[in-house]
């Protein structure tokens, strides 16, 4: 059973003033560059590292001097270009701005990182359905999951006077900025601005195979093999209980094509966002804001919560 979404349109009326006079492509480029800079630089020096220690336990001193030949300069080369990327690769990014847009970055951070402090978060990374609802414990979907988690530390490749929040995901990184967020994908740097993303964040129920996280609400369970009235199929031995739990669920998603689905397992961790989204409405009361106080949801969340559309920077 899915709780219905409160859909949240990211729709930012207060902007960043940014001092440096390079525009968002510049800047991506600029990052891209040191993300290879980066790269290179590993692959020289764990390259040059692994031969020269390959050429010391190696038996023939022929073939030890010409593998130390190629290590010694390969690593020598790995250690230039970490210097280089720490002494100058960085991209210098300096905002300046005023009250309001210190205080609405800062909130930005803190609802996000207060949403992903779950002691487990999982992007979805495939949603698959089956007509086997017997072999999946009464269930007609089975996601593909893999752990993600969030750190306020700074990246290597950024040197700005800004608070920074990166969630590391399955296949990229979400970087948030004050006046954008970054998509890194590989080498591929995508700004995003904020009008652009929304976020629906609601609760489902989630049959759960693994461990269940400490700060997750089981709130029923079910056989592994069960019958359609939900019953034991006793045709199988191995079938047992399994625990039925309630999870925070966000569908982040932008015109560019990010689509990212995130299972909280802290339901009550959607809160910040909901809480975020009031102290937007406060900050653009006189602003040309598309939104009123009749569509913010409430923090207390239920099984019949009304579906309601609010929109939050």
């Amino acid at each position: 059973m899915e709780l219905n979404e409160n859909l949240v349109s990211d729709a930012e009326s207060v902007g960043v003033k940014q001092i440096q006079t390079a525009d968002k492509r510049t800047i991506c480029k600029s990052i891209k560059s040191a993300l290879m800079l980066n790269l290179f630089g590993n692959l020289f020096l764990i390259g040059g590292a692994l031969l020269v220690l390959i050429a010391l336990l190696y038996n023939s001193p022929e073939h030890s001097e010409i593998i130390l030949f190629v290590g010694i300069p390969a690593a020598a080369i790995g250690l230039i270009l970490k210097i280089i990327l720490y002494a100058f690769g960085k991209v210098k990014l300096s905002y300046s701005s005023s009250d309001d847009e210190a205080i609405l970055h800062a909130a930005r951070i803190k609802a996000w990182g207060e949403s992903m402090n779950c002691k487990r978060v999982w992007q979805v990374i495939s949603v698959t359905h089956t007509d086997d609802i017997k072999r999946n414990a009464g269930s007609s979907v089975i996601l593909t999951r893999r752990k993600v988690s969030a750190t306020d530390k700074k990246p290597y490749y950024l040197d700005t006077d800004c608070d920074v929040l990166r969630i590391k995901l399955n296949n990229g990184t979400l970087c948030f900025l004050p006046d954008m967020l970054l998509w890194i994908h590989g080498f591929d740097v995508t700004p995003i601005s904020y009008p652009d993303i929304k976020v629906a964040f609601s609760m489902e129920c989630f049959t759960e195979k693994a461990r269940v996280p400490r700060d997750a609400k089981v709130i029923g369970e079910t056989w592994r093999f069960v019958n359609k009235d939900g019953s034991r199929d006793r045709r199988f031995n191995n079938n047992y209980l399994m625990p039925t739990c309630l999870y925070g669920k966000l569908l982040i998603t932008s015109k560019s094509g990010l689509n990212v689905y995130l299972q909280l397992s802290d339901r009550t961790k959607i809160d910040a966002l909901n809480d975020f989204a009031k102290v937007t409405k406060e900050l653009n009361k006189n602003e040309h804001a598309k939104y009123s106080s009749d569509h913010l949801p409430g923090n207390s969340w239920q099984l019949n919560d009304n579906k309601a559309e609010v929109n939050y920077t």
